[in-house]
């Protein structure tokens, strides 16, 4: 009985998790703003792939790196190769790399 109210407990965290994600990219998508990044290290892990780029604003020169997980990556991403994001203007540590 317990391991079953553990497990819903754990289902309920993953949902509103997945629904906190959603209701944040649906913000920037209407709030943020289209950055261009550039990448820095790709991993291949089994079937997802992490993506590290970096970000420099032009006006206050800060650099700000953005990591990205994809889940069977259908994009060429080399170090070198530019990213799009959606980064929320009032604090660039809120993003999502656009697909």
């Amino acid at each position: 009985m317990a391991a079953g109210i553990l497990f819903f407990i754990g289902l309920l965290v993953l949902v509103c998790l997945f629904l906190r994600r959603a209701q944040m990219i649906e913000t920037l998508e209407h709030q943020g703003v289209t950055v261009v990044a550039r990448v820095t290290r790709v991993e291949q892990h089994a079937v997802f792939t992490k993506v590290t780029a970096y970000w420099q604003h032009p006006q206050t020169q800060q650099v700000y790196p953005f990591h990205s997980w994809i889940v069977f990556n259908p994009l060429p991403l080399q170090p070198g190769s530019r990213v799009c994001f959606l980064v929320d203007r009032a604090n660039p540590q809120r993003y999502y790399m656009k697909a």
